[in-house]
């Protein structure tokens, strides 16, 4: 009988996190989640105990005796720890929310100095709050942490007991909106690289995220060149990613990443800039072109070869031909299949810098 009375009590306290969740309410994060600690007493106090949802109530049984027992006389369980300092307990909230209070039912053996402690990847810690002098009769702990701390991991660390026992802890509540935090971009970077343009950047994300990588001429009008997609995120441990742009103008190339996640509004990284000469100049004729045939005139150029590249607007390259520039001029012909439109024609003179320019092509 007993045992079906806690498993309501449980099963009550799970629907209500699941009916604050979906009204978007502040709620106990920690519920249910995966928890870790330096140690345990024995194998009935793992610290999965203190994230059951029960065991909140030291007023239950005997007031005041620093014991939590249902309405009939039942100790709730609990984690607890060796009888030595420090140890710890943390638990794994499963996404990066927004942390803005920590909540601690004590045991008797409580602690007397402890710190909270956030994280993103559960090995480098944050000290958020810091309690000293933790009275033996204190029993539960309200403890603000204001700013509101972004972390996926909380642990409290204990530096000093009360009792000559270990740390002992009915619930360890963490509160916070149920609002996954968005995409956290920790850097991003362009480097030029030949005929190339390498971007690197180092993320976090915890939904379904999406970055498309986009460039513009002038800084202002953006087109995304490129998407890189992760149906699942990372779990918020944060990650390197890169992106190539095989095609970039001649003069200054601006790039920004786009990203977003599910759920969540459309947000833009800071703008990077890099430029490419525009030494080796040519001219296309006709254009518009409405043939297959496309001529180039080309200035001075120290190569007997170039590469000639057609691009979409895009960056996909849809035709590549290598030729000899003996006579300065040369004739490209043109797949027959290609669709009207805008494209981008560049000339690669060896390891100089590409030099483009848009034809328009009519069918």
């Amino acid at each position: 009988m007993r045992s079906k009375i806690y498993t309501t009590l449980v099963s009550f306290f799970m629907t209500f996190g699941l009916i604050a969740a979906a009204i978007g309410q502040d709620i106990n994060l920690a519920v249910g989640k995966t928890a870790s600690s330096s140690s345990v007493e024995d194998a009935g106090y793992g610290p999965e105990h203190a994230f059951d949802g029960a065991g909140y109530d030291t007023e239950d049984g005997s007031p005041g005796d620093g014991k939590a027992r249902d309405a009939f006389g039942v100790e709730y369980s609990r984690w607890a720890s060796e009888y030595s300092d420090p140890q710890w307990i943390a638990v794994d909230l499963g996404n990066r929310y927004a942390v803005n209070s920590v909540k601690l039912y004590w045991e008797v053996a409580n602690g007397e100095d402890f710190t909270i402690d956030v994280s993103d990847d559960g090995s480098t810690w944050t000290t958020v709050a810091t309690i000293t002098g933790n009275s033996s009769t204190t029993f539960y702990n309200d403890i603000a942490i204001s700013p509101a701390a972004a972390a996926r991991y909380v642990r409290m660390h204990g530096t000093a007991r009360t009792t000559g026992w270990g740390y002992s802890l009915y619930e360890f509540e963490v509160w916070g909106p149920n609002s996954i935090l968005p995409i956290r971009l920790n850097d991003f970077s362009a480097q030029k690289q030949n005929n190339s343009v390498k971007l690197d950047w180092n993320a976090s994300m915890d939904a379904e995220s999406r970055f498309n990588i986009q460039r513009s001429s002038n800084g202002a009008d953006f087109t995304t060149i490129g998407t890189l997609h992760f149906p699942t995120g990372t779990n918020g441990i944060a990650n390197q990613y890169s992106f190539t742009d095989e095609s970039p103008q001649a003069g200054l190339n601006y790039y920004r990443l786009e990203y977003t996640e599910t759920g969540e509004k459309t947000l833009y990284s800071d703008v990077l800039s890099v430029r490419f000469s525009a030494d080796q100049s040519f001219r296309i004729s006709p254009n518009p072109v409405s043939g297959n045939l496309l001529r180039l005139e080309l200035g001075n150029t120290r190569d007997t070869r170039v590469n000639i590249r057609l691009l979409t607007l895009t960056g996909k390259v849809v035709d590549q031909q290598q030729m000899n520039t003996r006579s300065g001029t040369l004739e490209m012909k043109l797949n027959r299949h290609l669709s009207a439109g805008t494209y981008i024609l560049q000339v690669l003179d060896g390891t100089r810098s590409v030099y483009s320019k848009q034809i328009i092509i009519n069918r």
